[in-house]
């Protein structure tokens, strides 16, 4: 829209433009507006989709990034676009943190939640989000991974969409390559201890036969 900061990067943009519309068919938030559809998670297949459905819960995001300074123009741009949130970062003390998350979850008036990868380890519960942004991928996807797991954990009702941003060419491309050779790494540690754990069953079945 034309109301929006010259100032925003085509991200920021495109995240506004992704919220927007579950903010509008909510009936709690500052943007709703009654002829807006009601959208919600569908799964089809073994794939999820937006679709319009007659009766929602809320979506609700989450928003992750490395930087707290990219987050903070999130928050700004939430503000402007009249869009309610809350944020948890390393910063904040437990009660503060704690406060945070529990009105991500009952509050019906907030729709984002903002959380830097660094603070978003254990003991951090956002099941009340439904959609995750990832703005910037960090080099080793297991942080990214841990974030991710605060939504997808027991508890969670919904059907999750993740949206990860990447604006190629750039140094995000050689991120991706880090990313994936510490995956094959992973995983080729995984099946070496799944045969050593076979050839010990093997050793103990040899033994007691």
């Amino acid at each position: 829209p034309s109301t929006w900061p010259a100032s925003w990067s085509t991200k920021l943009r495109a995240l506004i433009s992704d919220l927007i519309p579950f903010s509008r068919c909510t009936a709690a938030s500052q943007l709703y507006d009654p002829k807006a559809p009601v959208l919600d998670h569908v799964v089809e297949n073994g794939t999820v989709s937006v679709g319009v459905s007659k009766h929602s819960a809320p979506i609700k995001s989450v928003v992750f990034s490395q930087w707290t300074r990219m987050l903070s123009k999130v928050q700004h741009a939430l503000i402007h676009a009249g869009i309610g949130f809350r944020q948890l970062d390393g910063s904040m003390s437990r009660e503060a943190r704690e406060s945070a998350m529990a009105e991500f979850h009952d509050d019906p008036r907030v729709d984002g939640f903002l959380v830097s990868l660094a603070a978003g380890g254990v003991g951090v519960n956002l099941i009340a989000g439904c959609r995750a942004y990832l703005l910037d991928p960090y080099w080793n996807p297991a942080v990214e991974q841990q974030g991710l797991d605060r939504i997808h954990r027991m508890g969670q009702q919904r059907a999750i969409i993740m949206t990860k941003y990447l604006r190629p060419p750039s140094s995000v491309e050689q991120l991706l390559v880090v990313q994936q050779g510490k995956l094959e790494l992973a995983n080729q540690v995984g099946r070496r201890r799944d045969r050593q754990e076979a050839t010990r069953t093997e050793d103990l079945q040899l033994l007691f036969s």
